[in-house]
């Protein structure tokens, strides 16, 4: 969805290069376009929302935009270029907005950072995203680590909060869990596994979704227990699965 956002992003605020026309945006994400299908009223993630308002900002100007799924590694050339870019750009060095935690010991390092992934994107879900991405790849830290202070650790984890990307599980702030994908989003990502793997109708149990061999290459492969079972706990909300006592889970 961070790639959709982006491309619209773009269109957007590039309306000089804008030749006319109806716009085809190509993703290999069956799961995103299952999101983005249910409306803008139904999204349950503030990624999904954005797009739908960047959608229907271009439909104010009078541009038509078509979502297409694209099938992966299979040797379309535009889909295969994106994959390679998408690599090369991960291998870059962060010149742009440089992080680096080993010298990060101030709150003030810490706004200056996000500051500049904000001028960067300017879309507050977007950066936020692009702040997660850059968490995730920092060596890590422990609590009382001379390299990063308690305060700014909690400083970090209570803006990902306020974002709706983490929550503290406790009122001491001693435990926290980061959540790269809200339950919702997991969920869907989960089901879209499902309706391409033909198993609508059909009963997994939790630890095959979470340990399966079969499974190792997809992103929820080693999803903690507690956020595997709220995940599923949105798509039985809205009528996609049924949990069955916490150990299996049957897809409608």
């Amino acid at each position: 969805m961070v790639a959709l956002a982006m491309a619209l992003s773009w269109l957007l605020g590039h309306p000089e290069e804008d030749p006319g026309g109806p716009v085809m945006l190509c993703t290999d994400s069956q799961s995103a376009l299952s999101a983005l299908r249910a409306g803008p009223a139904a999204q349950q993630s503030r990624l999904g929302a954005t797009i739908w308002q960047a959608l229907l900002m271009l439909a104010e100007r009078g541009r038509r935009a078509q979502l297409q799924w694209v099938p992966s590694h299979c040797g379309l050339e535009g889909n295969e270029r994106a994959d390679i870019l998408a690599k090369e750009a991960a291998q870059l060095p962060q010149e742009s907005a440089p992080l680096d935690v080993q010298t990060l010991s101030s709150e003030d390092a810490y706004m200056q950072a996000k500051k500049r992934l904000t001028d960067r994107y300017g879309n507050a879900f977007i950066t936020a995203n692009e702040f997660k991405k850059r968490l995730y790849k920092w060596p890590e830290v422990k609590v009382g680590d001379s390299r990063l202070s308690e305060e700014t650790i909690q400083t970090v984890l209570d803006d990902l909060a306020t974002l709706g990307h983490a929550e503290w599980t406790d009122k001491a702030k001693r435990r926290c869990l980061v959540l790269w994908r809200s339950p919702a989003e997991w969920g869907q990502l989960i089901y879209g596994w499902a309706v391409d793997s033909g198993l609508v109708g059909s009963v997994c149990t939790l630890y095959e979704l979470t340990h399966g061999d079969h499974l190792t290459d997809q992103p929820f492969h080693g999803l903690c227990e507690e956020l595997l079972v709220r995940a599923l706990g949105s798509l039985q909300a809205a009528g996609k699965a049924e949990l069955m006592d916490n150990e299996g889970v049957k897809f409608f």
